[in-house]
């Protein structure tokens, strides 16, 4: 789990908790992994996370290229190989542009994602308290 998660306090029987570590136990994960195992597992992914997923690994992707042409770039600026350098400048400013795109993209998917998760709720809302 990455430090940037979310932490909350669950409670939970004790003999659930016992069943939980040793299944983590058997799965060589850290408790707190097998229980993220198990919750994901019990929510279907969506088309959207999917598409949302396959953009994010697009953009990486793509940003890698870009700063790989930079570093090109920028060798050809030191031995003055102007001709190559203009090509490649050119290539840059559209790698540019295509990342907008999938970034653009991805706001879009995010946009989409919430309004689904919003239309279909996946948990009982909590019930009003009795005064």
């Amino acid at each position: 789990m990455a430090r940037t998660d979310i932490q909350i306090n669950v409670r939970i029987p004790e003999l659930l908790k016992f069943r939980l570590e040793q299944a983590a136990k058997q799965s060589g994960l850290s408790l707190t992994a097998e229980i993220v195992e198990r919750l994901q597992v019990s929510f279907p992914e969506s088309i959207l996370e999917r598409l949302a997923e396959s953009r994010r690994e697009e953009a990486d992707s793509l940003k890698k290229v870009i700063a790989k042409s930079v570093r090109m770039a920028d060798r050809l600026k030191a031995v003055g190989a102007t001709e190559d350098l203009e090509r490649i400048e050119f290539t840059i400013r559209l790698y540019h542009e295509l990342l907008d795109e999938i970034e653009a993209a991805q706001d879009r998917l995010r946009v989409k994602q919430l309004a689904y998760l919003s239309d279909n709720p996946t948990h009982k809302k909590p019930r009003a308290k009795r005064g």
